[in-house]
């Protein structure tokens, strides 16, 4: 059945505040200039809470997303800033009140230490950590560290700085390789190794005759599926909250009802938007799990976990 008008769909703003977030989520009623009377109320109200205990915000490090859609051809995308026109303003230290930088929903930006954009592309992320790779490749080429200090540096510095952003974003393996080619190309040389040695016995645990050295990609995948094992049935935490909702709209835009993620990801990957719960899926079938581990299914991480 063919709708006649496009699809109401829900619009949110999110700001961010010298490493604090703001975020309203309206009703289907609300109109855009209720939105940004809601979206301005909050930021005053945040403002002047900082300025009562003597501290200010800078507008220049702040910065601000409207998220909204449009559907065209029963297929929906982001709207663009001049369909939504809107300003947030705030007061600075001065008094003076400025304009805050509105960013279009795929431009990423440093946000406690990780370059996220709201419409889930990590491209800024992935140039930002092969860029430290190549960096760091350099230095040890040009250095003159014994072998020992050497693999030390890649196992404890520059491979703890690409873990760091893993639960927020979502790699692919041919990115997490890409980005992990340049400590391996200089690392291992440089510390008695060569190459082109196995990267599956690069990967393997010491205790099996591997080299120990961690894999970003399966860093990567395991820490979300840690993150869905203790959050995902959480009432009260807002990490959960927020897992379940992305369930529920992964389970409506499938059309299905039961444990979306125990069905095989070839069955309805082709279907689903990009997302993090997808990318879990993804991994899941990569690795092979679903022979080598419990089916994950929603019942069996309500059992895993306390909550």
């Amino acid at each position: 059945m063919q709708r006649s008008k496009p699809m109401a769909v829900l619009a949110f703003w999110f700001a961010w505040f010298h490493d604090t977030d703001l975020v309203t989520i309206p009703d289907e009623q609300a109109t855009l200039h209720d939105i940004a009377k809601e979206m301005q109320d909050m930021v005053d109200m945040w403002e002047g809470g900082i300025r009562a205990t003597g501290g200010a915000i800078v507008p220049e490090k702040s910065h601000w997303y409207l998220v909204d859609f449009k559907w065209q051809n029963d297929v929906w995308r982001y709207a663009t800033i001049d369909e939504t026109p809107a300003d947030l303003f705030v007061q600075d230290f001065n008094g003076q009140r400025k304009k805050l930088e509105r960013l279009p929903v795929h431009k990423a930006q440093r946000t406690l230490g990780v370059r996220l954009a709201p419409d889930g592309n990590s491209e800024s992320e992935i140039e930002y950590l092969l860029g430290k790779a190549k960096e760091w490749r350099d230095r040890i080429w040009t250095g003159h560290l014994p072998r020992h200090l050497v693999w030390e540096s890649m196992t404890t510095t520059i491979l703890k700085t690409m873990q760091y952003p893993t639960t927020a974003t979502t790699l692919s393996k041919a990115q997490c390789d890409k980005i992990m080619s340049p400590l391996l190309q200089a690392g291992l040389p440089c510390a008695g190794v060569s190459r082109n040695f196995p990267r599956v016995l690069v990967y393997g645990p010491t205790k099996f005759q591997g080299l120990g050295v961690t894999s970003l990609y399966t860093t990567h995948g395991l820490e979300h599926i840690e993150r869905l094992l203790k959050f995902g049935t959480s009432k009260k935490h807002l990490t959960g909250k927020i897992l379940r909702h992305s369930l529920k709209a992964l389970k409506v835009e499938l059309g299905t009802n039961g444990s979306v993620l125990s069905l095989p990801y070839e069955t309805w990957s082709h279907l689903a938007t990009d997302s993090w719960l997808k990318h879990i899926g993804s991994f899941w079938k990569n690795m092979a799990c679903e022979s080598a581990m419990v089916p994950l299914t929603w019942h069996s991480v309500g059992k895993a976990t306390a909550y």
